[in-house]
């Protein structure tokens, strides 16, 4: 009963052709899940505990369960791995798609209703979390949905330090451990460990990560919040940017290839922007913020204020770089990411 429910919702999702839809299928998931594990205020302390590593915050048991109702994100990614899995079927017709998703959480919500959807020859999967509590529940909704015939392994490592044995190299890696701007959560950490691993020809979900550089009112912009009601004008019209912003400069993209592991190799853990000139009238755009951009496969994507990981970031006004000429960015990721400047 269970795998024919997620099977359907599966279904809906990948032929979801409009915002409308693709909200109101993955509200059919995030329901789907909470039947298993509904949180409420008697939720175990263990399960509302966050886990700090260095690379960044691991998401609680709770906290990973709420991102559900996150509907874009939800749907679009699971919409860009389904893609993306086929796509790799086609390059390599007669291989098992060694395929791991990194910080899977209680439900595993990327890949499962996925997997619904293929042969179960087609895959052999590695679902991993830092959190005991995520991959004890992973394998009992794997239980219940019936998954036995499935190759899938739960394991409960560090995906900043996991290592893929050389004997299964991987095809693809999917990893959504961030939040805005990059801050806070260890996307970077995770990909700079996981890119490398990926074998020649095989993909990164998601395929890129931009953030960019701009001058605007950051009370202005476009920001999802957590609301009952907020999914709703999504539905009714795109977030739209404030309209004196001013573009400066992409920071840097992150992929497959570019994905910061020689800042780890050479024990820098940073980025650095080049230095910019603060402009002389900034009152129309008193804000240095970051946007994040996320191409998630091909064309399936993430803009602004579509989803709480690309609300827009402030690092700072500009009021508080009176008597300079410039600044520049830092970014750096060796224990909880973060955002800092320097004025010259």
């Amino acid at each position: 009963m269970y795998r024919a429910q997620l099977l359907a919702i599966s279904e809906r999702i990948i032929a979801s052709a409009t915002i409308s839809e693709e909200i109101q299928y993955a509200k059919q998931l995030s329901d789907f899940f909470a039947q298993f594990n509904l949180e409420n205020d008697e939720t175990p302390l263990q399960k509302k505990t966050e886990t700090i590593i260095q690379g960044g915050v691991a998401l609680s048991f709770a906290e990973a369960a709420v991102c559900l109702n996150d509907y874009l994100r939800a749907v679009r990614f699971i919409k860009g791995t389904y893609f993306a899995i086929e796509e790799l079927k086609e390059k390599f017709p007669t291989e098992k798609l060694n395929i791991l998703y990194a910080g899977c959480g209680p439900y595993a919500p990327i890949l499962l209703p996925v997997l619904s959807l293929l042969n179960n020859n087609d895959v052999d999967v590695v679902l991993l979390d830092i959190n005991e509590c995520s991959t004890i529940s992973v394998k009992e909704l794997l239980a219940k949905l019936n998954f036995s015939n499935y190759s899938i392994e739960v394991i409960c490592s560090n995906a900043i330090t996991y290592k893929q044995p050389e004997l299964k190299p991987l095809h693809l890696v999917v990893t959504e451990t961030m939040f805005r701007a990059l801050i806070s959560e260890p996307q970077v950490s995770v990909t700079a460990n996981l890119a490398p691993q990926i074998t020649e020809g095989g993909l990164l979900i998601p395929q890129e990560i931009k953030l960019s550089l701009g001058y605007s009112f950051f009370a202005k912009e476009p920001f999802l919040q957590n609301d009952n009601t907020v999914f709703d004008v999504l539905i009714e019209k795109a977030p739209k940017v404030y309209n004196k912003q001013v573009k400066v400069d992409t920071l840097f993209s992150m992929n497959k290839c570019y994905n910061f592991f020689d800042a780890v190799h050479y024990n820098t853990f940073k980025f650095e922007s080049p230095l910019y000139e603060i402009p002389k009238d900034f009152a129309n755009y008193p804000d240095v913020c970051i946007y994040t951009d996320i191409l998630i496969f091909k064309n399936i994507k993430l803009g602004l204020a579509e989803s709480y990981i690309t609300n827009p970031y402030c690092v700072a006004s500009l009021f508080n770089f009176t008597n300079h000429t410039h600044f520049k960015l830092i970014y750096t990721f060796k224990e909880i990411p973060n955002w800092t400047y320097q004025l010259k």
